[in-house]
């Protein structure tokens, strides 16, 4: 099969204190796709391109001493995903997902460039700083260029029930967690009452890429029940999933972390 399709949506404006509103966030989107069954394959690709304007945006006001919404930006988002799935022998599955994600802003002015100094200052017609930052080509927030999932499992069948091993592995590409994509930041923290001095380069407030590796063993007894034993990032990958930019510390910004190793079982019962 394939397919096509146009698609426009929007999030409507808000009204806020002393009766500021903002316009509605308008986006338009393309896509177009194939699908397809052969041997004991199946395979979904699709290709697609957004485009944003009038992105709504929070912002602290000083003349107005609180946080305000504004229309400040617009932006571009394109990529294709693939998805394989495969029936191996007569009793595996191997599923592999991959997509590829280009996001940027295509206009953003701020009044605040980062923590890091990869965001050139506007400047007037004298060459002297506006106190104005431009934004446009940055990347947009949790949006990692490259994302591969590999999946597999096989089935074991036992007198009456069914023993079933599976592995899943996922890479995820750099994040960043602000517009401003800092590419460094003073440290600034205290640690056993020292103060922590020197600058962290690289991500301070993002995760960098990384892989996590998950693990499984169900058994199901053919009689209504099953038990499954699971081990949830078997490498203990430490990853942050959001970011604080109180202080800066020698591993960057604090934030959010995703769980650790986690092992467990589930029982699972119909009736």
């Amino acid at each position: 099969m394939t397919y096509a399709s146009v698609a426009t949506g929007y999030r409507a404006g808000v009204i806020q204190d002393g009766g500021a509103a903002t316009e509605p966030e308008n986006s338009t989107s393309y896509e177009i796709g194939y699908k397809v069954d052969f041997n004991r394959m199946r395979l979904n690709a699709a290709a697609f391109f957004m485009e944003y304007d009038n992105l709504i945006r929070s912002g602290y006001d000083e003349d107005e001493n609180q946080i305000v919404n504004s229309n400040v930006a617009g932006a571009e988002i394109s990529g294709v995903e693939l998805e394989l799935t495969w029936l191996v022998g007569q009793s595996g599955v191997l599923d592999v997902s991959g997509g590829y994600l280009d996001a940027q802003y295509t206009d953003y002015i701020v009044d605040n460039g980062g923590y890091g100094d990869n965001n050139t200052p506007i400047l007037d017609d004298n060459g002297e700083p506006t106190g104005l930052y431009d934004l446009a080509g940055n990347t947009l927030p949790q949006s990692p260029e490259f994302t591969v999932n590999f999946g597999f499992r096989w089935d074991f069948e036992l007198q009456s029930s069914t023993l079933t091993p599976r592995i899943n592995v996922s890479y995820i590409d750099d994040v960043y967690f602000r517009d401003q994509n800092e590419n460094s930041a003073e440290i600034n923290n205290v640690i056993d009452d020292v103060q922590q001095t020197g600058r962290y380069y690289g991500n301070p407030a993002g995760q960098d890429a990384h892989a996590k590796v998950n693990l499984g063993l169900m058994y199901d007894s053919g009689d209504n029940w099953t038990v499954d034993l699971f081990v949830n990032n078997a490498t203990d990958e430490m990853t942050k999933s959001s970011a604080s930019v109180d202080n800066n510390t020698a591993a960057g910004f604090p934030g959010r972390y995703a769980a650790p190793r986690t092992a467990g079982v589930r029982f699972s019962a119909n009736f």
